[in-house]
C-alpha cells in the first residue's frame, strides 16, 4: 500500500505528465498547460508556468497585429548595405542582451528600419522568457484619454504599461500633439523612469531634440534612459528607393528574382549607391544633451 507522500508524488507526476492545449509556445516545463503541480505542507499545489509570460505577451502582439512580423523582422533579416545600418543593428542586439532597466529609442522618418529593429528587439527579449507589451501610440493613446475621466478603468489600463517588463511604444507622438498627449506621456514615461524597472522602447518620427521642444521634461528623461541606445537614422526611405529599383529593373528587363532583397537593399541597389556622408557619432554616458549647431550633422547615435 503506497504512503500518503508516495500517493501524492504520484498525482504530481501524473498531472506535470499530461499533455496540454495551450499553442503559441511549446513549453516542455508544463507541457502547455500553463501550470505546474508541487507538493506543499502535505498538499499540492499549483504554479503558473514561467511560459504564461511569453503567451500572453504574443496574444496582445497577435490582438495589436504585430505578431506577424516576428518572424520576418528580426536581427537577420535586417540588411546592412551601409555602415550606419550595420552599427544600428549592432545597437540593437547590444540592447536586446544587455540593455534591461534601459531604455532603447530610435527616430527618423518611415521606411528606415525602426520598426524592424524594434521588434528585431522584442523577439530576442521574449525569446529570453520576459514578458513585451506593445503600445502603439496612435491608437492606445485615443483610448487612454477617453477613459481617463473613469479612474477605475483609466488606473488599471495604464498601471499594466507602467508595470510592463519590456513597454514598446511604437509611432509616439505621432502627428500633432496635443496637452493631453503630453499628461499622458509624462505619467507614464515618468513612472517607468522613476521607478527605473525594466526596459522600454521608443520609435518615433521626432527627433530627441523635437521631443526636447514639445515638453522638456519629457525628451530630458528620454535622453538620459537611452544613452548609449539613441539612434537617430538619416533622412531616406529605403523602402521607397527598393521600389523605385524594382519598377527601374522591369522597365530595363533587369528584374530581380528576390524582391524582399531588392526592396531591403536600399542604397546597395545597381544605380542608386550613396553613401551616408554625415557618419554616425556616439556620445558618452556622462555627457550632456547638445543640439547639433549642424543639422546635417544630426544623424547619427548618441
Amino acid at each position: 500500500m503506497m504512503s500518503k507522500d508516495d500517493l501524492l508524488a504520484a498525482k504530481i507526476e501524473a498531472y506535470n505528465g499530461t499533455g496540454g492545449s495551450l499553442d503559441g509556445v511549446d513549453c516542455a516545463v508544463c507541457r502547455n498547460k500553463g501550470y505546474v503541480a508541487d507538493a506543499r505542507d502535505g498538499a499540492i499545489v499549483m504554479r503558473e508556468c514561467a511560459c504564461m509570460a511569453k503567451r500572453r505577451s504574443l496574444r496582445r502582439m497577435r490582438k495589436s497585429g504585430l505578431l506577424g512580423l516576428l518572424n520576418c523582422y528580426t536581427f537577420d533579416a535586417f540588411r546592412t548595405p551601409e555602415p550606419w545600418q550595420k552599427q544600428a543593428r549592432e545597437r540593437a542586439i547590444d540592447f536586446a542582451a544587455n540593455g534591461w532597466g534601459r531604455w532603447f529609442v530610435i527616430t527618423g522618418t518611415p521606411g528606415t528600419g525602426k520598426t524592424h529593429l524594434c521588434t528585431a528587439i522584442a523577439g530576442a527579449m521574449l525569446e529570453a522568457g520576459r514578458e513585451v507589451r506593445y503600445m502603439l501610440w496612435r491608437t492606445e493613446a485615443p483610448r487612454l484619454k477617453a477613459i481617463v475621466n473613469d479612474r477605475e478603468e483609466y488606473e488599471r489600463e495604464i498601471n499594466q504599461l507602467k508595470e510592463a517588463e519590456v513597454l514598446y511604444i511604437d509611432d509616439f507622438f505621432k502627428g500633432s500633439v496635443s496637452d493631453a498627449d503630453i499628461n499622458l506621456a509624462f505619467e507614464l514615461l515618468g513612472d517607468r523612469y522613476n521607478k527605473k524597472s525594466g526596459s522600454t522602447m521608443l520609435s518615433s518620427e521626432k527627433t530627441v531634440e523635437e521631443l526636447l521642444d514639445i515638453d522638456e521634461a519629457i525628451g530630458s528623461r528620454i535622453y538620459e534612459m537611452s544613452k548609449g541606445y539613441c539612434l537617430k537614422m538619416p533622412k531616406k526611405n529605403w523602402k521607397q528607393r527598393g521600389l523605385r529599383a524594382r519598377r527601374k529593373e522591369r522597365k530595363h528587363g533587369t528584374e530581380q528574382s528576390d524582391f524582399d532583397g531588392a526592396a531591403d537593399r536600399g542604397p546597395g541597389n545597381a544605380g542608386h549607391r550613396r553613401r551616408h556622408k554625415h557618419g554616425v557619432v556616439f556620445s558618452g554616458r556622462g555627457a550632456g544633451f547638445q543640439k547639433p549647431k549642424d543639422r546635417r550633422a544630426a544623424d547619427g547615435f548618441f
